[in-house]
Parts: C-alpha cells; sequence; structure tokens
C-alpha cells in the first residue's frame, strides 16, 4: 500500500475524531492541505468512498462508521467442531463490526474484563472455507499468507484445498469450560471500539436463542430490505464486506440490538439474499444467478489520475494488469539474461493504446515501476531462480495467450450478455488462480524442487482447459449471435479509421443529379434518437459518413462500415491485402451512382465495439430543379432529436445505464458513471450546432 497523500490523512483524521455525521461542506471547511488553495473535490469523493470509513446516501451527508457501529451486537454461533475443540476462528464474523485496516486476528475480544487468548491451530484449507466466504474464495490465499507467511509455502494449487495451513484462532477453552458451553449456543458480542476491532462476549445459552427467535421474522425482514436497497444502489461493483455494511446501514439500528441469528445463519435462510459468481469475485444478489445482461465487460477507462500505487494506475487506465504481473515479468527479464527494463514495459504496454491522465500521474508510474524494478533487481539471483524461472515462464505464456485471446474479444467490444457465463467463469477463474501462484513465485521461498516440477507438470493441463473453453466461447457466438452480426465480425475489417473531415466537401466536378432526404436514426433506442439530412448525390459514401458525424454529434475516431443490399462499404485498408472481395471502398462510390430509391433502407455501423447501427431512411429522392447552388453541393441538417450517446459508454446498455444514472444521480453505484459522464442532457439537441459542425465552423 502507497504512502498516504496529506489529503487521505486529513480526510481519515476528521472522520475518526467526529462523534456524530458531517456534511461534506464541513469536511472541506475542515481540511488544510499545505499547497493547495482548493480542496479537490472528486479527491475528497474518492477518499471517502474507498477508504470505507463512512456511509452516505447522497454524497453530501456523511455517517462515520466508527459513530454508527458504536455499541452494535451481532450474534455468533461457532461450529460443532469450534465447541468441540474450545476455539473460535475469526474468519469474516467481524464483518462489518471493524475497520478493514484491522486484520480479523487482530481483534480483541473481552469476557467480564478478561481478554480471550490466541492460539494457532492447524487445518486443512476446505475445513475452514465456511469460516471466510464472505471475503470470497478467490482472496482465501492471500488472506492466510496474511495470517501466516509461512503458509504460502505450503499452498499448492494442485490440491490446494487439502493443504495444511496456521491460522489463528481465538482460545475459548477456560470460556467455554465455565460456561459450560455447548453446540447450538451462541455468543453475543458488542462493539466497544469499532477502529481498533475491540468487542465483549456475551454467553447466550440455547433458550434465550429460541426466545431471540420469536422476533427473528421482523429482524429477517428488515435486514433483507436493507440488502435489496444496497443492490439497487450499489449494484455488483463492490465486495462482499462493502455490501454487508450498506445492508446494515439501509436496515437500521434497529437490526444491530437484538439479533436472533449470525450473519451466515441469514443468507443461507434468505431466499433473497445469495452468493453469486461475477467473473472471479464472489457477491451476494438477490437472484441465485446472474443475468448475462448484468454483467458488462470493463468499459475502456477514461483516467482520472489515480496516483495511489501501480495497481491504482492500471485501475485508472483501464489495464487490467497488477504489481503481482509486473513482479513476475520482470524476474522473468532477469531469468532470460535481459536487464533492459524497456523490454518489461514492452511487455505492459504491448498492443495497448494507453494515453496517463497527467504529467504527474506518468512521473507517478515511472516512479513506482524503477522502485520496483531495483528492489527485484537487487534481490534476484540466476542461480537460485532456475527451477522457479521455469515455472513463471510457463505461466506467463499460459497468462498471454489467455490476454490476447482477450484483447480479440475487445477489439470487437464482444457485450458481455452474448458471452456463456458459466465458460467466462470458470476461465476468469483459471487465470486468477495463476496469478495467485505468480504471486507465491515472487517471493523468496516459493516451495521445494519436488513442488515446483509437479506444478510444472500440472500446467498442460490448465493450459489445455483454457483453450478448450475458448473454443467453446466461440462456438457459442458463432450459435448465438444473429447472422447478421456475425457477419459484421467475420467480415468487418477493423481498419484504422483517420479523424474525421470537419471541412465539407468541395464542390463535385461530375456534378449532381439528384438530392437526398434521408432520415437517419439509431436502433434499438427508446425515445428514439435522429437526424434529418439533405445530401446531394455525387456525395461519396465516404462523405456520407462524415455528414452522418457531424449530424449526430459523434467524435468519428472509430471504424465505421455501411450496409447496403446485403455489400459491405468500408474505408480504404491502410494496407494492401486487408479488405476481403465482399468488402467495397466507400470512396468509390457515390449516392447517385448506388441509384438510391424513396422509401429504400440501408445501415451506417459505427464503433464495431459499442455497435451504434443507424439505420437510414430515404425520405425523398430530389430533382435539382428549383434548388439552390448551395444544396447541390453542401449537406445540412433539417431536423432531429435528442443528443448523440456518449463516445464509448457501452453502447445500448451502456447509453440506458447512463439513463438510469441521470435520473438517480445520488445512488452510490452511478457515482463513477456521472463522474466520467461529465455535463449531459440526453434531452438536449442544437440543430444550429449541428449545421454549423456541417459548415466545417467551429462549435
Amino acid at each position: 500500500m502507497g504512502k498516504k497523500t496529506l489529503l487521505q490523512k486529513g480526510t481519515e483524521d476528521f472522520i475518526l475524531a467526529r462523534k456524530k455525521g458531517f456534511t461534506f461542506r464541513e469536511l472541506s471547511d475542515a481540511l488544510v492541505i499545505p499547497g493547495k488553495k482548493k480542496n479537490p473535490e472528486k479527491e475528497i469523493l474518492d477518499i471517502l468512498e474507498t477508504d470505507g470509513l463512512v456511509f452516505s446516501r447522497d454524497f453530501d451527508r456523511f455517517m462515520p462508521r466508527h459513530v454508527y457501529f458504536q455499541g452494535a451486537r451481532f450474534m455468533v454461533s461457532p461450529t460443532e467442531t469450534e465447541v468441540k475443540s474450545k476455539i473460535l476462528i475469526p474468519g469474516h464474523r467481524f464483518i462489518p463490526f471493524c475497520s478493514r485496516l484491522t486484520h480479523p486476528w487482530e481483534c480483541v475480544i473481552t469476557v467480564s474484563d478478561a481478554e480471550v487468548p490466541r492460539k494457532t491451530v492447524k487445518e486443512k484449507v476446505r475445513d475452514i472455507l465456511t469460516y471466510f466466504s464472505l471475503f470470497g474464495r478467490e482472496h482465501l490465499p492471500a488472506i492466510i499468507a496474511a495470517d501466516r507467511p509461512s503458509n504460502s509455502e505450503v499452498l499448492r494449487p494442485e490440491d490446494f484445498a487439502d493443504s495444511v495451513v496456521e491460522i489463528t484462532a481465538f482460545d475459548f477453552s477456560a470460556v467455554f469450560g465455565r460456561w459450560k458451553f455447548s453446540f447450538g449456543d451462541g455468543l453475543i458480542f458488542t462493539v466497544k471500539d469499532w477502529t481498533r476491532g475491540i468487542f465483549t462476549a456475551e454467553y447466550i445459552p440455547k433458550n434465550r436463542r429460541l426466545a431471540l427467535m420469536k422476533s427473528a421474522a421482523d429482524w429477517t425482514g428488515k435486514f433483507e430490505k436493507g440488502f435489496l436497497k444496497t443492490f439497487d444502489d450499489l449494484g455488483l461493483n463492490f465486495p462482499m464486506e462493502e455490501q454487508v455494511a450498506y445492508a446494515y446501514y439501509y436496515a437500521g439500528k434497529t437490526v444491530l440490538s437484538s439479533p436472533p441469528i449470525h450473519l451466515g445463519g441469514f443468507i443461507n435462510s434468505s431466499t433473497r439474499v445469495n452468493f453469486v459468481d461475477v467473473g472471479t469475485e464472489t457477491r451476494l444478489w438477490s437472484e441465485t444467478h446472474i443475468d448475462p445482461s448484468v454483467l458488462k465487460l470493463p468499459d475502456a477507462a477514461e483516467p482520472s489520475g489515480a496516483t495511489g500505487s501501480l495497481d491504482a494506475i492500471f485501475r485508472d487506465l483501464g489495464i487490467t494488469l497488477s504489481e503481482t504481473e509486473v513482479e513476475a515479468y520482470m524476474r522473468d527479464e532477469l531469468f532470460r539474461r535481459n536487464e533492459d527494463p524497456g523490454r518489461v514495459l514492452e511487455r505492459i504496454f504491448e498492443e495497448r493504446s494507453t494515453e496517463f491522465f497527467s504529467e504527474e500521474q506518468m512521473n507517478d508510474f515511472v516512479r513506482y515501476f524503477e522502485k520496483l524494478w531495483g528492489r527485484v533487481k537487487r534481490s534476484y539471483n540466476y542461480f537460485a531462480d532456475q527451477q522457479t524461472g521455469r515455472l513463471r515462464g510457463r505461466i506467463l505464456e499460459i497468462l498471454d495467450r489467455q490476454i490476447d485471446w482477450l484483447r480479440g474479444l475487445d477489439r470487437y467490444r464482444v457485450e458481455a450478455k452474448d458471452l456463456p457465463v458459466q465458460e467466462m467463469t470458470s476461465a476468469a477463474q483459471s487465470t486468477a488462480f495463476l496469478v495467485e501462484y505468480l504471486k507465491l513465485l515472487n517471493k523468496k521461498s516459493s516451495g521445494s524442487p519436488a513442488e515446483i516440477q509437479e506444478t510444472l507438470e500440472l500446467l498442460p493441463q490448465i493450459d489445455s482447459s483454457l483453450e478448450d473453453l475458448r473454443e467453446r466461447i466461440e462456438e457459442h457466438l458463432d450459435d448465438f449471435l444473429p447472422e447478421t452480426e456475425q457477419e459484421v465480425l467475420r467480415e468487418l475489417r477493423l481498419v484504422k479509421p483517420g479523424p474525421v473531415d470537419k471541412t465539407p466537401p468541395a464542390a463535385r466536378s461530375r456534378g449532381t443529379k439528384h438530392v437526398f432526404v434521408l432520415k437517419v436514426a439509431l436502433m434499438n433506442i427508446r425515445p428514439p434518437i435522429w437526424r434529418r439530412i439533405q445530401v446531394p448525390g455525387d456525395f461519396t459514401l465516404e462523405d456520407l459518413h462524415n455528414t452522418i458525424q457531424n449530424a449526430m454529434g459523434w467524435d468519428g475516431y472509430h471504424a465505421h462500415s455501411f450496409i447496403i443490399d446485403g455489400a459491405y462499404y468500408s474505408p480504404p485498408a491502410e494496407e494492401d491485402g486487408i479488405f476481403g472481395t465482399e468488402d467495397r471502398n466507400e470512396e468509390d462510390h457515390t449516392l447517385d451512382g448506388l441509384e438510391l430509391k424513396e422509401r429504400g433502407k440501408f445501415r451506417y455501423i459505427y464503433d464495431f465495439g459499442d455497435s451504434w447501427t443507424h439505420q437510414i431512411t430515404v425520405e425523398k429522392v430530389l430533382s435539382l430543379r428549383g434548388l439552390s447552388g448551395e444544396d447541390k453541393t453542401s449537406s445540412r441538417c433539417l431536423a432531429g432529436k435528442r443528443a448523440c450517446p456518449p463516445e464509448d459508454c457501452g453502447g445500448v446498455p451502456g447509453y440506458e445505464e447512463i439513463l438510469e444514472a441521470v435520473k438517480s444521480p445520488f445512488k452510490k453505484r452511478y457515482r463513477e458513471r456521472l463522474d466520467w459522464l461529465g455535463d449531459f442532457d440526453p434531452e438536449y439537441f442544437d440543430i444550429d450546432a449541428a449545421n454549423r459542425r456541417l459548415r466545417g465552423e467551429s462549435t
């Protein structure tokens, strides 16, 4: 974790000193940062959202979590194994009743003012999964290693569940003996200090638990409403710890006074709160399965300037890498006897068009990168890395193949709703496992030669499994996509487009035979977005493309194509041989030459990722008689409705989410989307601005 900025430290100090809620204005006025005349609102909101220290419904008023949870009571029901061993494994049980900066095993439990001691126990991973489920199984290796670093050496990917690890547990042997505690009895914990994770524990025998269960229906109903409000507000974008925290907040403090059941028991018994897989992550959701339309491939990120760490910068730039993989690349290059860090940078940014948000972000990236390179290079021992280096290189080869394939999907921005969820999830989990294993290999002690050899022998199976999953996904796309979309994927070549020529086309020396009135309407959007344009017949399809771009309000930096009577018309390729026999050069075909008829229709596709399909209807074919000279040589916009969608917003599903965000600006799940969106009114259309663009004038 990177060093805290003065702004972050000042924000946290202000929050932790509060004894009640506060407004954003109060926080902003209290922050005095040397060298800054004005506190940046977005940076402060980012800190408030990511540090996990407050709750907020509207991003204006905030409730510190240490205040909200002070005195909160929650039930813990020890398992039969724990009762027999007279221990309590902390796991996820203190979520969200202590700061995320306090590890579960670092919490303090007191009984009658005496602190419950800790002890180390050995368990198979499969036997402790239930205690860590709210962290998500994908994070379990890192949590176990954080408890005992030596666990990294015994976690083996081929038999992960049977690995025997050491974990910290609370030793209740004296207390359970005094209470004559038996299976079915419970514990109620009371929060004494949320920030430091200090609790008192109270014995709840079976008869008292039965009495509490009389109010279970009312308690469960309120808690379920809290979760449903959380799902609506946060969506699937936040980890389970945050989902649980907000569920308690939205449910209200009454659920924190006399809890009849423990959190795990509530989730297991509720039909409205379920565990679901979202890619490599686990979430809670209202359904047992997620509608694929809810899952979205990440949009190309619009950098916002994050600088806290390499991981933060990668997330900000939309690069699906982590510091773990960067360090693995570094060690792999050193293993290949290459001491040039430039090669590592090539592997990071290969086939990625990346622009840093600012010079400050770029400088911080360079600083973090150079610091990591220096640390890795100083500690690297080529001779000691022979076995590990072979394994690391093999894993990176498999990951690189998977990343290349995903980039192939990304080039066409295949929508998540079109992808088979089960196969994509399996592939993502296999990839996540390999990344976690890279993390182990980056450590000095990464396993015995025999263990490394066993893993090397396992990798072909993982590689083969990923290859099989890729083939099944491709077969699914062939079977699932409508024939027209398959043709677009197969036939349209992703020709790198040049910028739209904003200057109006010159008068054609060959002469215009007709003037066309065309209605251009975006398909699959309600209420409709459309423009009515008038264009001379000697306009080529390239000219029509530029006219549509200017009339609609697109920026013109994505690829495009026309589909007319089953034939594809696209820009000329930059290199010979890119066009197939069915592609026609749009520069060679005029509207007159295409012999368009009234009421005829054809399509214009812009941005093969977001797949904005425009239906073009020929409303009128005008003769030249009575038309002005300008009408015969220039295009103009006659009418239109509603604003063009923002570029790179994710196609129709992304645009629909934008409309929801504009309608519900105070929902937490939409804040990042609204920050990216800026000032956007979906109902606004300025016909004068459209015509200025068509004339090549600045707007």
